[in-house]
């Protein structure tokens, strides 16, 4: 018997996926819940202009921060890579916390500037290297607020270059919240306002009065927590690509290579590609959505992943995909070559659902690849699909249907395993 899953594969034309996966407990790479909570903020009308997106360790509606970087790091990764601006805040903007950090690194530029407002907290100490990004954050296109503002700190020295300011109403006079409201307005006429924390009708209709332009608080709407499961990236891997990106020798073959070698990698560079901020429409290989991401953004991606999710996966599921990728690409280059470079990526995305905990089609719907790829993964359809059953067939000790000796199928499933499990070995 040849190693690999041990139940039956799927019929011609049945879709290849977790099917084909051991279910046993060893086999699976837990995915871990991750939550994240969004509350509206709206405008005189009542109408929902944005939403502000929170930090959400568990299900209960609160926050517990003791590391404001990793919070930051958590939401970001979080809207990015887990759920999606569209699904979070459709066409409106996501308001997020950030640090000192996460605007000096410049990692904000992985999302679209018109879709994030940068909300400078409360606690960031100010200085000239924060200016100094806050200005190349307004440069490129991005909008600034300060969260909590309170006059008379060195925050004041950020006014001038934000376009909203937050104010909280709650333990807060009338007379002081319209004091603060006009101090602030004469250092920017142009600035934004926002009520935060309201919690009655009395108090929305004394910051309207006041001129206040955007409202958030209890009274409109609690924040809401939503989660999602999904396999958290191997720490070392996640590394190891990093270290590679940042060699200013790498190539793009350098870094396509290092991506290929974890599903949960290549699945995020590919949702990365297929986003707002790049748009690409059809990425028949992984090599095309690296250049349409570009060096530079996938080093931000993949630190952002390290950061936001410091938990280690099992190993058994990435091994399983990384083999039956390397194996649909050798049989594809002896019956479809010109198929190689999507059977490769069709295999590695093959046990996708069962990493996510999520339906295969919901998955890979919204990515940037071929329909060929689509049809193999959700219908089981397709010369794709065909190429992956019959991998499956050889990783379960089955000779699969092609003009080849069995030998050669036999070498060609050791060597798909041997460079799996030296990809797994240099990742721990």
């Amino acid at each position: 018997m040849l190693r690999g899953a041990q139940t039956s594969a799927a019929p011609k034309g049945e879709r290849v996926a977790s099917a084909e996966v051991s279910t046993e407990p060893a086999a699976l790479a837990a995915p871990q819940a991750r939550y994240i909570a969004r509350q509206p903020i709206l405008d005189r009308q009542l109408r929902t202009v944005g939403y502000e997106l929170l930090y959400r360790s568990g299900a209960a509606n609160e926050a517990h921060i003791e590391d404001f970087d990793q919070a930051t790091d958590h939401v970001a990764s979080s809207a990015l890579l887990t759920w999606g601006l569209d699904t979070l805040v459709g066409t409106r903007p996501a308001f997020v916390n950030v640090t000192g950090r996460f605007l000096r690194d410049g990692t904000y530029r992985l999302f679209p500037p018109e879709r994030l407002v940068l909300e400078i907290v409360e606690d960031t100490p100010v200085d000239t290297t924060l200016i100094e990004a806050a200005c190349r954050a307004r440069d490129a296109g991005y909008r600034l607020a300060l969260d909590d503002y309170l006059p008379g700190r060195d925050h004041d020295r950020l006014v001038s270059l934000v376009d909203v300011i937050k104010l909280e109403v709650v333990e807060t006079t009338t007379e002081a919240l319209g004091e603060r409201a006009a101090f602030v307005k004469a250092l920017n006429p142009d600035v934004r306002l926002v009520a935060e924390k309201v919690e009655d009708p009395v108090q929305f209709r004394a910051c309207a009065d006041i001129g206040f332009d955007l409202f958030q608080g209890y009274f409109f709407a609690r924040p809401e927590v939503l989660s999602r499961r999904t396999p958290p990236v191997r720490l070392s891997s996640t590394l190891e690509l990093f270290r590679t990106l940042d060699d200013p020798a790498c190539s793009i073959e350098q870094a396509v290579g290092r991506v290929s070698e974890d599903a949960v990698l290549a699945y995020r560079v590919l949702q990365l590609a297929g986003s707002g901020a790049f748009g690409l429409r059809s990425a028949p290989s992984l090599q095309l959505a690296v250049v349409a991401v570009g060096l530079q953004t996938l080093r931000q991606l993949v630190l952002l992943a390290a950061l936001g999710d410091q938990s280690a996966a099992t190993e058994s599921l990435l091994t399983l995909a990384t083999t039956r990728a390397r194996l649909a690409y050798g049989l594809a280059e002896w019956i479809h070559p010109a198929m190689a470079e999507q059977a490769f990526l069709a295999g590695l995305l093959s046990v996708a659902d069962v990493l996510f905990g999520t339906p295969m089609e919901l998955l890979v719907n919204p990515l940037p690849i071929a329909r060929e790829i689509k049809d193999a993964l959700v219908r089981g359809s397709g010369p794709l699909a065909d190429l992956l059953s019959a991998a499956v067939g050889i990783e379960q000790g089955r000779s699969p249907h092609i003009s080849k000796e069995i030998g050669d199928v036999q070498r060609l499933y050791v060597e798909a395993v041997t460079w799996a499990d030296s990809v797994t070995a240099a990742c721990r």
